[in-house]
């Protein structure tokens, strides 16, 4: 299956639909989410009988700024939730799996970002259909790092924090996308162009869990100044099932946990000396999945309980007196940061 997300700056024109035209035809998405459409409810749903689309909902823009469209073929299912200026959120039914989806749009006045936050926070409190596996994707207009930006003047440190504070609390982890690394650009006579990496996919565990093959390709600008974002996947009640049994996968984020070694050795040590090396490699796998499943457990869980612990502390009073404790956490997030990276990092050089 592919998805779409793209920031389209206005469909109003015939250039506009052919581009969008070139982009359906080339990627041929089940989904696609747009931004910035700049047209209204009747116009996009012309558009969506134009290009073959079975389903299309649309929020209409206000003038000749903002406006969402969403728009979806036959192979899958689409149930509205909620939206807004900014999103547009849904539940996905394909091949007998169901997941959620919401198409996402920051606010790009600066000073009225939080308010795109708190919607994040708020979609994320009312899941009431209890489906956790969760992608969004969009132009959230914020970067999370200072890398993800080239030319004009830095960003400052808070805006990208809260970015992030809000994908760590609503349990969201950012797909390591293949292709060009900025996916906005704004072109400066005389100056060096501007370029910002704002449109993103984000999902849950759950969800990279249930498309375990999910990649993202950062494509072409298909005449706008974003480029659209594809993910593609399959589910694993496709692949054979020989690929299914007996699957094991190593992690390498297992490394940096202070016990790894150890275990690696008694599990090792404990197998049958007639075995041979094939089978004590097996023995040796079954033993480290089943110690990750049942002490290394979710990464993202456990930065969510060092963060509150760590909050706690820091509000004391009398810092100096726990200022051993501080670092200790310091250190143990920091570990754990590591250890999500490396997860998403090699999952990513998998696909």
């Amino acid at each position: 299956m592919s998805c779409l997300v793209w920031n389209a700056r206005g469909l109003g024109s015939r250039r506009a639909f052919l581009n969008l035209h070139r982009l359906v035809t080339h990627y041929r998405p089940a989904l696609i989410f747009i931004s910035e459409t700049h047209i209204c409810n009747r116009v996009g749903r012309r558009l969506a009988t134009q290009l073959n689309f079975d389903g299309c909902f649309c929020v209409d823009s206000k003038g000749r700024s903002g406006g969402l469209m969403l728009l979806w073929n036959e192979t899958i299912s689409v149930a509205l939730r909620s939206y807004s200026s900014g999103h547009i959120d849904c539940l996905i039914s394909w091949s007998n799996v169901s997941w959620r989806f919401t198409g996402f749009y920051g606010n790009p006045s600066q000073h009225l970002r939080h308010h795109s936050w708190d919607l994040l926070r708020r979609l994320a409190s009312l899941n009431d259909s209890n489906i956790s596996a969760w992608l969004i994707g969009g132009d959230f207009n914020e970067i999370r790092l200072s890398s993800e930006k080239k030319g004009g003047g830095p960003r400052p440190l808070q805006q990208m924090a809260n970015f992030k504070q809000v994908l760590n609390e609503i349990g969201m982890q950012e797909f390591c996308a293949k292709g060009p690394k900025f996916t906005w650009q704004q072109r400066r006579r005389g100056k060096t162009d501007i370029l910002e990496k704002l449109d993103r996919y984000v999902a849950s565990r759950e969800w990279m869990d249930l498309f375990p093959d999910s990649t993202v390709n950062n494509l072409e600008f298909f005449g706008s100044d974003h480029r659209a974002i594809q993910t593609s996947f399959t589910h694993e009640t496709n692949l054979p099932s020989k690929m299914l049994k007996g699957r094991f996968f190593f992690e390498n984020k297992w490394m940096l946990d202070n016990d790894f070694k150890q275990i690696v050795a008694n599990s090792w040590n404990q197998s049958e000396a007639t075995l041979n090396l094939p089978n004590r490699i097996s023995k040796c796998g079954d033993y480290l999945t089943k110690w990750a499943k049942e002490n290394v457990g979710n990464t993202l869980k456990k930065i969510k309980q060092v963060n509150t612990t760590l909050e706690h502390l820091l509000k004391e009073e009398e810092k100096q007196l726990e200022a051993t404790e501080i670092r200790k956490l310091e250190t143990e997030l920091e570990k754990l940061h590591t250890q999500e990276e490396m997860h998403w990092h090699q999952r990513s050089r998998n696909n």
